[in-house]
């Protein structure tokens, strides 16, 4: 079984052992040794969108999340001509940048802020496309990271870009909460019938942003439905009554 590696210098790598089974790759790919999994300078997509899937599952199998960075538009055609997908932790946060600013100006401390671990490190791995003969063609593709990438397959699962659902899990989750069946349930359900939890592409948190979506949604429909169906029910019966 291969496991996925932290790809800086001396970092610890993943166990063999039956026990820590679930920090074990689930599929027997290193990407590093196969190139159909590995971007590469020239390699070509049909579509933006197939690239990022591309590369997004690349991530998925070395354990880091990446999100869509720039767009560059030609001067001549105003057309998109190149694109570039990066690594989530490019950059600094913006509690960050304002507390460099502050100090290059000389400005006091700022008020103290509740300590959040940050989420960038200014890592500078990234994919760049240009669109090239009717086809976007990798021009960059950096893969080195100034971070430990995420050895559980079950927590690099977790990470925005792998995180999703289908349709018909959505459509799931609303048919189960108008039986009101509870969030918890319904996530050791789903939980359950995939198997395991570790193959789920998305949290209890996004069980219930759809449940809330969906409230949002029917906000007033009951109570508009329901006079509805009183005043047809008055317009039958004379002595219908309702207040």
């Amino acid at each position: 079984m291969v496991t996925i590696r932290d790809v800086d210098e001396g970092a610890k790598s993943a166990s063999n052992d039956e026990n820590n089974s679930e920090e074990e790759l689930e599929d027997d790919i290193d990407p590093h040794e196969d190139v159909e999994f590995t971007p590469y300078i020239g390699k070509l997509f049909a579509t933006s969108d197939d690239a990022f899937d591309f590369y997004n599952n690349y991530a998925l199998l070395r354990g880091f999340s990446i999100r869509r960075r720039s767009n560059y538009k030609s001067s001549k055609l105003q057309d998109v001509s190149s694109i570039s997908f990066s690594c989530s932790k490019e950059g600094i946060s913006k509690v960050e940048k304002e507390a460099k600013k502050a100090r290059e100006n000389g400005a006091q401390e700022m008020t103290p802020q509740k300590d959040r671990a940050s989420t960038r490190t200014g890592c500078k791995a990234r994919l760049r496309l240009k669109f090239h003969n009717q086809a976007w063609k990798v021009s960059v593709f950096d893969d080195v990271h100034n971070h430990p990438l995420v050895i559980s397959p079950s927590k690099v699962r977790s990470l925005h870009s792998h995180r999703s659902m289908s349709p018909e899990v959505v459509d799931t989750i609303k048919s189960m909460y108008e039986q009101n069946i509870e969030t918890a349930k319904i996530h050791e359900y789903l939980k359950v019938r995939n198997g395991a939890k570790k193959s789920l592409k998305f949290k209890r948190k996004d069980v219930s942003n759809v449940i809330a979506s969906e409230n949002r949604r029917l906000d007033g429909i009951d109570v508009e439905s329901s006079l509805m169906y009183f005043q047809k029910k008055k317009e039958e019966d004379e002595e219908f009554f309702y207040d």
